[in-house]
């Protein structure tokens, strides 16, 4: 009772589910009354939770309570938007001895329930962040001031909003990065505002979000900085001080750097060697699959290169008897990834593709479903069209929600390594949706995996360290992308190369850069940040301390 949030952490595939299976059919037929709430990231995954509880477990349908927001559809379809599922919520019946409710309902006011046990499935997240983009944000202010200045028959409330926003847009000027704003209050109560926005910018817009934000009297910070542009950044405790005696099932706890922040959270080691992967190889390859080149490429109606070549990848492993899962993003105006990579696929065979499709040979998931189902462990190869990767704001706004302190310190390298460790978090629980996810005497199940990503090589390094005994492979002989080295990928191996060579534990940068001729001095600066920031080869053999890096002691 010393910590009333623990955390345990085991490897996808090591039966934490099973295991709250197990431990509520425990408490089931032993007859106890305790009480436990059991909360997961997606509908879909309690759905089947339910179903295994009653069907296979034998606890009595009138002691499981299922609670959400979302249609019951007979005809569940995993691929369909996420307004769906596959069992009808409870939500108006009594809550019975075991409560099933997504993570987002607990941090919507059910965090009140009455429990002895609150068993948290994958990461506790102790707060929510906002990030509103300040481009965006600076327009809408520009449109919605545009309209009302020079409209005679202007209300008086769009000419009340008209004066504060000028009043915002002075303070956004002034501000200097990191600082929390100082933004006067609204002129008038929030439905009248939102509304008087309403009648001239779009009713989702970032000048909406900004208004909720000053109307709750959010600290929020300017984060002007960033590789996505400056964003104004906030964020809600979503899990009250209050809230305990909470056990927490989480795969990637020590490996996501984002956890750190979480002071009241105590993790739970079980060792390194619990699952070997030396049967899993991720063949990897060098190039642009972040979310907004792929959806700009697709809307255009360009030719995507990614596409043509996972298309090759998924024909060639069909064709060979396999059966494979693919991870893209969801359809996004005119840009359709799914049936993109099925028009690529019918263009190469000559013919429909719905004889390959046929008996699960080949399946889709989106981004947004890599911890959600485990209805896929039949595929034994799983391929990612498209990378996602957070903005840098948004994830600041995770890192103060965690730490629940707007006002920390957060400098550019550790921003980097969160991203980072998101990044491979999201990637990890994605190829764990296919058969790598079974274990069978400490072994993962034999798996091909096919990554595609500008930072191929710094995945590598912490995907290795997630996954103990992985086998990495570069992707050999691509029919339609061209391996492009840049002159920062050069740079890199010329650090590696000279520190693997120096004896000494300390060296300046400066010694570094000119025991690297023939780059300029930027690119052996971004080099160096990179090799440091993003988890690359040096991380976990150097860090940086003023502008000297000094090796880290292998005890360490």
């Amino acid at each position: 009772k010393e910590n009333k949030r623990q955390v345990f952490t085991l490897p996808c595939g090591a039966g934490k589910t099973t295991a709250i299976r197990g431990f509520c059919k425990a408490i089931h037929d032993l007859g106890r009354s305790d009480k436990i709430v059991i909360c997961a990231e997606k509908i879909e995954g309690l759905c089947s939770l339910k179903r295994d509880l009653i069907d296979k477990d034998g606890i009595s349908e009138d002691k499981v309570s299922l609670i959400h927001s979302y249609t019951h559809v007979t005809d569940f379809d995993p691929s369909s938007k996420d307004s769906t599922a596959s069992e009808p919520s409870d939500h108006n019946e009594p809550l019975r001895q075991f409560v099933l409710l997504s993570h987002s309902k607990l941090q919507q006011g059910f965090d009140k329930l009455d429990h002895d046990l609150l068993i948290h499935d994958e990461a506790l997240l102790l707060g929510a962040a906002n990030t509103v983009t300040r481009k965006a944000l600076s327009g809408e202010i520009g449109m919605f001031r545009g309209v009302v200045d020079v409209d005679e028959r202007a209300t008086t409330s769009q000419n009340m909003v008209s004066a504060w926003l000028s009043d915002v847009l002075q303070v956004l000027k002034q501000a200097e990065d990191g600082c929390v704003l100082s933004l006067p209050s609204l002129p008038m109560s929030i439905s009248e505002a939102k509304k008087t926005v309403r009648s001239i910018v779009k009713a989702d817009s970032e000048l909406t979000k900004f208004l909720a934000a000053v109307h709750e009297q959010a600290d929020i910070r300017i984060m002007k900085e960033g590789n996505q542009g400056s964003c104004l950044v906030n964020f809600q405790q979503t899990i009250p001080d209050h809230l305990n005696d909470i056990a927490v099932l989480d795969a990637t706890f020590s490996n996501r750097e984002l956890m750190v922040y979480g002071k009241s959270l105590k993790a739970i080691e079980f060792g390194d060697n619990i699952k070997n992967h030396s049967k899993v190889t991720i063949h990897t390859f060098k190039a642009r699959a972040g979310r907004q080149y792929v959806l700009k490429q697709l809307a255009n109606k360009r030719d995507l290169n990614l596409f043509a070549e996972v298309a090759d990848i998924i024909i060639t492993n069909l064709k060979a008897g396999k059966k494979v899962l693919c991870f893209t993003f969801k359809d996004a105006g005119e840009a359709k990834p799914i049936m993109s990579l099925n028009a690529h696929i019918e263009a190469q065979l000559g013919h429909n593709i719905d004889q390959l499709q046929s008996h699960n040979n080949l399946s889709y998931l989106t981004w947004g479903y890599e911890t959600a189902l485990n209805n896929y462990s039949h595929c034994d190869v799983v391929i990612f069209a498209g990378m996602m990767t957070l903005p840098h704001a948004a994830v600041a706004g995770r890192v103060f929600a965690q730490a629940g302190d707007i006002n920390m310190e957060l400098n550019q390298e550790d921003l980097d390594r969160v991203v980072h460790t998101e990044k491979t978090h999201a990637i990890y629980q994605a190829l764990n949706r296919g058969s790598c996810r079974g274990m069978v005497n400490g072994e993962a199940k034999e798996m091909d995996v096919y990554l595609f990503s500008d930072d191929h090589m710094e995945l590598r390094q912490t995907l290795g360290e997630m996954m103990p005994g992985v086998v990495f492979k570069d992707y050999p002989n691509p029919k339609h992308l061209t391996l492009k080295i840049t002159k920062k990928d050069l740079c890199k191996e010329a650090i590696i190369k000279f520190l693997d060579n120096f004896d000494g534990d300390k060296i300046s940068s400066q010694r570094i850069f000119e025991g690297c001729p023939g780059f300029t001095q930027r690119t052996k600066q971004e080099a160096l940040k990179d090799l440091l920031s993003a988890r690359g080869d040096l991380v976990f053999i150097w860090e940086r301390v003023g502008r000297s890096l000094i090796r880290v002691p292998e005890e360490q």
